[in-house]
């Protein structure tokens, strides 16, 4: 028999790789949604004319959406950066903070337990 159980490093690999491949596909597949949608409504509203449009303004819609998403994903993305670390410093800091003290507290509880074993 073969066996087919996975190892968590595996399982991590495929979920990264998986994770990679939708987000890949999201950042190409999302600006040809709000092409469509851009398209959809300007033909509802007849502001354009579905004919008029050649292949070349088409793709350079496609490729102007393209980098207004991934420009603003890049910004979102270091902005999320810059704050995860700042409120994760602090945080750190304020758990080392409060390790401390508790180390402190249970200093004392242990020395007064001990004192209190060694009187009786």
């Amino acid at each position: 028999m073969a066996k087919t159980d996975m190892t968590e490093f595996e399982i991590s690999k495929v979920i990264t790789q998986s994770t990679i491949f939708v987000i890949c596909l999201l950042v190409i597949l999302t600006p040809v949604v709000i092409l469509v949608l851009a398209l959809g409504f300007l033909l509802i509203a007849q502001s354009i004319v579905l004919e008029e449009l050649s292949l070349i303004e088409i793709i350079e819609w496609y490729l102007l959406e393209l980098l207004l998403f991934a420009g603003s994903a890049y910004l979102l993305y270091r902005l999320m950066i810059v704050s995860v670390e700042k409120h994760l410093i602090e945080a750190l800091n304020a758990l080392e903070f409060s390790e401390s003290t508790d180390t402190d507290d249970d200093d004392q509880d242990s020395q007064q337990l001990r004192s209190e074993d060694q009187r009786k």
